[in-house]
Order: C-alpha cells, then structure tokens, then sequence
C-alpha cells in the first residue's frame, strides 16, 4: 500500500467537491450526444482553441494515438464538422480547421453550459460566486503552468 502525499488527501477531497460542478458543466443539449461522442466534442473544442492545429498535436491534446485521431477526424470530416488541409510548410502534416456547422455545435453545446450553470450559480450568494470565480481561475492558471 502506497503511503499518501500531503497534497493527495486534498486533491480527494477537491474531486468529491467538483463532482457538481463537472456533471453540470458536462450537460449536453439532448440530442447532440446522439450525433457527438465526448472525445469528437474534446476534439471540436481542441480545433476551436487552435484552429489549423496539426493531428499530431490534436493526438498530444487527446493524449490519444495519432492513428486513432487520423479516424477520429475522418468521421468528423464526414459529418461536416472539420476539415483538413495539408500543411504548407511541410506537405506530410494535415491541419484541421472547424467547419461553419462545427462552430454551431459548439456554440449550442456552450449555451447548455452558460445555462447550466447560471441556474446553479443563482442560487448561490454573491460572495459565494466570488470565490468559486477566484478558485476555478487560480486552478485554471496552475493548470495552464502545469
């Protein structure tokens, strides 16, 4: 048995917490999740933050096997969600652009959250939305330095 790091009970306890806060920032319009699996929407969003972002890099993002991500995007190519060019810097790499109708989805898929969690947050204390702001934004930045 593996003796606990100090930061480890914490990081149970932060997981418990947030369980909330993932299942509603998870919520989906309901029939998105029929057309769109949970990594082709982490994909979507990946593209989004970078469009003209390479496989290879979108596979590090996915922490997923480029061949699988070649697969992954062929399917959203075919639903008309990305598309791919070669890369005119170096004609062996593709690069992935969202499509009109993938910025819709994701579009729709942010205004379920926006909603979502306005529902939630209203019913807390001003106070209480300060704080949780000023946490996600501190993890937020620790994660972005990690």
């Amino acid at each position: 048995m593996t003796a606990l790091t100090p930061s480890q009970p914490a990081a149970r306890s932060l997981a418990q917490i947030a369980e909330p806060f993932v299942l509603t920032w998870s919520v989906l319009p309901g029939d998105l999740s029929e057309h769109v699996s949970e990594l082709q929407l982490r994909a979507l969003v990946n593209i989004r933050g970078r469009d003209g972002i390479s496989v290879s890099d979108l596979a590090k993002a996915l922490d997923a096997l480029p061949s699988s991500v070649t697969r992954l995007c062929d399917r959203l190519i075919a639903a008309g969600l990305i598309d791919r060019s070669r890369d005119p810097a170096n004609h062996r790499f593709h690069l992935l652009w969202l499509m009109p109708d993938g910025l819709r989805l994701l579009e729709r898929v942010d205004r379920a959250r926006v909603d979502a969690l306005h529902a939630v947050l209203e019913t807390m204390s001003a106070t209480d939305r300060r704080y949780l702001q000023w946490g996600l934004a501190a993890f937020a930045e620790a994660y972005a330095l990690g």
